[in-house]
């Protein structure tokens, strides 16, 4: 049914290109959009037919109740051992420790500056 709309959309295209009257090109430019658009769903399904899985092989209500409770029991799991510290934990204390002592050297070097210089070498 595919290679049929294809040829009926290649045949309303040379009509149209060989015609010298108004109402046969209309029609065939008509026919063209009709049978062109079937074509490409016809096409379509084909593919589509032709990749998708057998229903047999889907999963059935009860698999996806069963997956959804071990994905939360996984993340409820997961966020125990970060709560207990797990090792390879960076949490939001690791990153403020950081930063405490970062902007405390930035201090402790801006107090140690060359005479309000602004930290530029100090030298006028």
């Amino acid at each position: 049914m595919r290679w049929l709309f294809l040829l009926l959309t290649v045949g309303s295209v040379v009509m149209f290109f060989s015609t010298e009257s108004s109402s046969t090109m209309g029609w065939s430019m008509l026919a063209f959009f009709v049978f062109g658009f079937g074509a490409v769903l016809t096409f379509a399904q084909a593919r589509i037919e032709t990749t998708s899985q057998p229903h047999a092989s889907m999963l059935t209500s009860r698999d996806v109740q069963t997956l959804r409770q071990q994905g939360l029991q996984k993340k409820v799991a997961n966020s125990k051992s970060r709560q207990h510290g797990a090792v390879g934990d960076m949490g939001a204390g690791y990153a403020d420790s950081g930063m405490s002592r970062k902007s405390s050297n930035f201090d402790h070097d801006a107090d140690a500056g060359s005479g309000g210089s602004g930290g530029d070498g100090g030298s006028d």
